[in-house]
């Protein structure tokens, strides 16, 4: 699940690249691309705060990737960190559709 939050705007990201921005017509389909990919972050990170157990002082939702002999790390949320996340996934929106 947080590998999502990293995933969509990586995705987000790579769809926009071919667009050229000549027109009004394709600043939009960057914005709309945009939008979508900030607000589907934002109801996953909704989605985290609503799963996550404040009983525990332990990490959650923890994911490790070492597949890689080289690369290693580890991701992982955190009480404080929940709502940075949160807070992170709700104002991308906002700055976007302000822009």
């Amino acid at each position: 699940m947080i590998t999502l939050l990293l995933l969509i705007p990586i995705i987000g990201s790579l769809l926009i690249i071919p667009i050229q921005e000549d027109s009004l017509k394709s600043q939009l389909k960057m914005k709309i691309i945009a939008i979508s990919t900030s607000l589907l972050n934002l109801f996953i990170s909704i989605f985290l705060w609503l799963e996550f157990d404040s009983n525990t002082t332990q990490y959650q939702f923890v994911y490790e990737f070492d597949h890689l002999s080289f690369c290693h790390f580890n991701l992982g949320v955190d009480g404080i960190s929940l709502f940075f996340v949160l807070l992170t996934t709700f104002i991308t929106p906002i700055a976007i559709i302000s822009n």
